[in-house]
């Protein structure tokens, strides 16, 4: 599936492109709540790697952080990508 990326952005804006669809996935009735906690523990697990001990690598968690939104409905974060480039562009 083809789903819309934004193009053109400096690394700091992908980021927060990228940031901005989590939050709105996360806020997604639509989205699982598995897949809801699962980003909020990778996310605690960045914040405090010490705190869990077992055989979990970094990089992976990283990498599920990133790649996140890949799992949700693609449907669902077709949509939100659409609505933030419309909101982009009508803001420029």
């Amino acid at each position: 599936m083809n789903i819309p990326q934004p193009t053109g952005q400096k690394p700091a804006l992908k980021i927060l492109s990228s940031l901005r669809l989590k939050f709105r996935l996360i806020g997604d009735p639509r989205v699982s709540i598995w897949l809801k906690l699962a980003f909020f523990a990778g996310f605690l697990w960045v914040i405090f790697p010490d705190l869990i001990i077992g055989p979990l690598d970094d990089a992976f968690v990283l990498w599920f952080l990133a790649t996140w939104e890949n799992y949700c409905p693609p449907g669902v974060v077709k949509e939100h990508r659409e609505q933030l480039i419309r909101e982009r562009r009508q803001n420029v």
